[in-house]
């Protein structure tokens, strides 16, 4: 297998469980940040979201994704051989 086409099939691959290893830390704070918006927009009658919080969440996320991804990739790349002394 040459090195283009596997890179077409294990890029995908890698993105895909980079953004689902990634959604482990970007969904919960996510999800906090959503349901205090809603109970605060319930109870008083105005939705305001923090959006503080929603960019602190997605730069979480983007770390941790940029993190999955660079590690799937770099375990992906072939490795020298050793010269033997």
């Amino acid at each position: 297998m040459s090195a283009s086409s596997y890179w077409k099939k294990a890029l995908p691959y890698c993105l895909k469980a980079s953004f689902l290893s990634s959604a482990i830390g970007w969904a919960p704070p996510l999800a906090v940040i959503l349901v205090e918006a809603v109970s605060t927009g319930l109870s008083k009658h105005r939705l305001k979201i923090n959006r503080t919080a929603v960019e602190f969440a997605i730069a979480f996320g983007g770390f941790f994704f940029l993190l999955f991804l660079l590690t799937a990739v770099g375990d992906d790349l072939p490795k020298p051989a050793r010269a033997r002394a």
